[in-house]
């Protein structure tokens, strides 16, 4: 309650930023892939796809990204005409709820105090924003369907009350049906929560909720089951890399690190001339930051 003000003042200013310059920069396929869910059609190339009271319904778009975003966008296109801000407002408010899930958390485990230093670091941190603006990969649904589900289950480790780990469990799995790569996520939370807190894992899973939160993950994840039912093994046979592919990861580790992984996406590439301020305030801003570009080499 002490932190109200300043939380709704923070998830407001990182709908400000994210919003700045909304059409810029132009539309990228990862933003725009979801439409074929929306619009399904025979002729449309999707991996799966169902017909329910002989209308097509999109299943699974890949067969490791399934159609939740395009079914949450399908009324919206209905409602409004398309364009940039039509496909980036609603993942920005995405963002803001999974931020708001984030506070939750870190209030719930080390007080308000930490809780709101940690939203000012993410709220304003540019990889959130611009990632969540864009929707690159995509991952605005999976951020909100991880941090709803810790703090699902971090409540109902406080509280035993079994409609938070009902709702955390369906969250999980509505991130494995987003997107079946979530499943790495939820297998590093459950290393990390085993090698931090043995005693509590092991009193979780010896709980008589345990029933309980299988049949919510699969309620949550239930399509993408479905597709794994009807073509078994699709999905890792698709997804499994080539040692050079595993080298070329590496690479994008190491250069995570650095800072420069994202140099040419982000900002402007050293090697080639920066865009045109596109008006008076970004002209200000520009005037404000150095000339010189951020990197020199790629190392």
């Amino acid at each position: 309650m002490q932190a109200r003000l300043p939380v709704l003042a923070l998830l407001a200013l990182f709908l400000l930023l994210g919003g700045l310059w909304i059409s810029r920069p132009g539309l990228y396929y990862d933003e725009t892939l979801f439409i074929q869910a929306s619009y399904p059609r025979d002729d449309v190339p999707i991996e799966y796809m169902m017909h329910v009271g002989g209308r097509p319904v999109a299943l699974m778009q890949i067969s490791y990204l399934g159609a939740l975003k395009g079914w949450l966008y399908a009324p919206l296109l209905r409602v409004f005409p398309p364009s940039a801000a039509l496909v980036r407002l609603p993942m920005l408010l995405v963002g803001a709820g999974a931020l708001g899930f984030f506070y939750l958390f870190v209030r719930r485990a080390f007080g308000w105090q930490t809780a709101l230093a940690a939203l000012a670091l993410a709220a304003t941190d540019p990889i959130v924003l611009f990632t969540t603006r864009l929707d690159w990969g995509p991952v605005a649904l999976q951020r909100l369907c991880l941090f709803a589900g810790c703090f699902g289950v971090l409540r109902w480790h406080q509280k035993r009350r079994l409609r938070d780990l009902f709702l955390a469990c369906f969250a999980f799995g509505l991130g494995v049906f987003d997107k079946a790569t979530f499943l790495w996520l939820l297998v590093a939370l459950a290393l990390a929560a085993l090698l931090l807190f043995p005693r509590a894992v092991w009193s979780g899973v010896r709980s008589r909720a345990l029933p309980l939160a299988a049949a919510a993950f699969l309620l949550g994840s239930a399509p993408f089951v479905y597709y794994c039912w009807k073509r078994p093994g699709e999905t890792f046979r698709q997804v499994r890399d080539t040692p050079d592919k595993y080298a070329e990861k590496l690479r994008g580790v190491q250069y995570t690190m650095q800072g420069v992984g994202l140099i040419g996406w982000f900002s402007r590439d050293p090697q080639g001339p920066p865009a045109p301020p596109p008006d008076s305030l970004a002209r200000l801003l520009y005037a404000l930051s150095p000339r010189e570009p951020f990197v020199e080499t790629l190392l």
